[in-house]
């Protein structure tokens, strides 16, 4: 797969994951908007405060996803990398690595989308194609950096 194919399916990967924590938020905001008081007002409370817990976690989340896309988008992908850095895919003897944003594994490419901030990220940083090195005692061959 060319670098801008998959950056395009990882783009679509973090929008649609923003519209679902979007659609999530905006549900629970309407159930907890919706709830009527009872009789039993520390029931209500307790049931309300749940929600709000739940959204504010939603909320957080939707931050860092907005964060991931917006770094994502800075991406250039026009550039062909020599030494490994922030936007190179990466080939070795033990799978594909595209240093952009932690994401883990995308199932459809059998590829891993990782922080260039992560562990290994930060170990690919700088490397070129030839370089050998360990990691969690597992040797990568870096066979080629696009």
């Amino acid at each position: 797969m060319l670098k801008k194919e998959l950056y395009m399916l990882i783009k679509k990967q973090l929008d649609e994951n923003i519209n679902q924590l979007k659609n999530q938020i905006n549900s629970l905001k309407k159930s907890r908007n919706t709830d009527t008081k009872s009789s039993m007002g520390d029931k209500y409370e307790t049931s309300r405060e749940m929600i709000q817990i739940e959204i504010n976690k939603l909320e957080k989340r939707l931050f860092d996803a907005q964060q991931k896309r917006y770094v994502f988008a800075s991406l250039n992908m026009d550039k062909p990398h020599k030494k490994i850095k922030t936007g190179s895919l990466i080939e070795t003897n033990n799978g594909r690595f595209f240093i952009s944003v932690g994401l883990g594994k995308i199932q459809k490419e059998n590829l891993f989308a990782i922080s260039p901030s992560s562990p290994i990220g930060r170990v690919f940083i700088d490397k070129k194609k030839g370089d050998v090195f360990s990691f969690q005692e597992r040797e990568y061959v870096i066979t080629d950096v696009f």
